[in-house]
């Protein structure tokens, strides 16, 4: 028996199963890609205890596109590999956002594993243009239900990325809350940030950003304990966004999250905008594709005001608002807002987790 292969420190260091702490993925070599390839394909070749996800990230974060594709390519259509490892590939190649990354993915939306499926579709979410569109329309046939829901908000991002008229999310209503209603009220508050802070944030977001550029200035969100940035698209910035909202469909803004005391910003909804007569709909849909929250926005000088309501069902918080917005800041007129999400058997608080 041949003697199972060892890594160098290096690769060791990027790919060990068992560390929190990892090198950056800079100035690998052909050797170190080399490697790399090996522990994503056949980690348990290894004397050492190795992570084949790691590997597979620090390949598509630190090789070339043209060597990462491929065997992310193959990883992902490869039915013996872990389910696991096969999600991670479909995502990292999301992360690669170029033409030939595009073309991986479009090629695997038909895999039959549901949850390689959903990650994949969702990935061509993140980035891709309206030519695969076909593509997707053509699966009907889909019968996993967190497949279907990604498909549909895959369909509607490429829509609304690209001013396209026609895959737009199902309609759905919001819910009229009276205070009264509201057992355990909590606080929600809204304001524009400063190009500085903003800037400071958006250093702090990690993943994608849904092939938009973002505005100069966000806006902080607080509800209860929890704590969001609403980065604006660059082409709806404050101030400008009356003059453009009513004329296509967009990806209006990506609600992030902050995590772990306010050093790292995630994504957590997407806000949707398309014309509805004088009016614009604005849907704020979560990430695997539920819709959360949905409402109206109107042009008030060169202003907005607007009105968003939750959408009932297990999971979102009640929730209703309304308010301006334009470039010196944000109002809201009133706010209805919980402080526990509605879950299939009770309440849930709504605190930080």
């Amino acid at each position: 028996m041949s003697p199972q292969p060892r890594l160098t420190p290096k690769v060791l260091d990027l790919v060990t199963a068992d560390r929190l702490d990892r090198g950056p993925a800079r100035g690998l070599t052909a050797a170190h890609v080399e490697a790399l390839i090996a522990v994503a394909r056949t980690p348990e070749a290894f004397a050492e205890r190795v992570s084949a996800p790691r590997a597979i990230q620090t390949l598509a974060r630190g090789a070339k596109p043209e060597v990462a594709i491929p065997v992310l390519t193959q990883i992902v259509g490869d039915q013996d590999a872990p389910t696991t490892h096969r999600v991670i590939a479909a995502r990292e190649l999301g992360g690669i956002a170029t033409a030939e990354a595009e073309r991986a993915l479009a090629r695997r939306v038909s895999v039959p594993d549901p949850r390689v499926q959903e990650a994949v579709v969702k990935a061509l979410g993140t980035f891709a243009g309206p030519g695969v569109m076909r593509q997707l329309v053509a699966l009907t046939e889909v019968r996993d239900p967190g497949v279907r829901r990604q498909l549909a908000l895959t369909r509607a991002l490429i829509s609304h990325r690209h001013g396209l008229d026609g895959r737009f999310l199902p309609p759905a209503a919001g819910t009229v809350r009276k205070p009264e209603e509201i057992e355990q009220k909590t606080t929600l508050t809204m304001s524009l940030k400063s190009e500085r802070v903003t800037a400071t944030d958006r250093a702090r977001l990690t993943g994608s950003t849904y092939g938009i550029e973002l505005a100069a200035r966000a806006a902080a969100l607080t509800c209860g304990r929890l704590q969001w940035t609403i980065f604006f698209n660059r082409e709806l910035a404050p101030g400008t966004m009356a003059e453009r909202l009513f004329a296509r469909p967009w990806i209006a803004a990506l609600m992030s999250r902050w995590f772990i005391e306010g050093k790292a910003a995630v994504v957590q909804h997407l806000i949707l905008t398309r014309p509805e007569g004088r009016e614009a709909r604005v849907d704020v849909v979560r990430r695997d594709g539920e819709l959360m929250y949905t409402g109206t926005a109107k042009a008030e000088g060169t202003g907005l005001t607007f009105s968003i309501a939750d959408v009932e069902r297990p999971g979102t918080a009640p929730l209703n608002i309304t308010g301006r917005l334009g470039a010196r800041g944000v109002e809201l007129v009133t706010v209805v807002a919980s402080g526990r999400r509605i879950s299939a058997r009770s309440a849930e608080p709504l605190v930080a987790r």
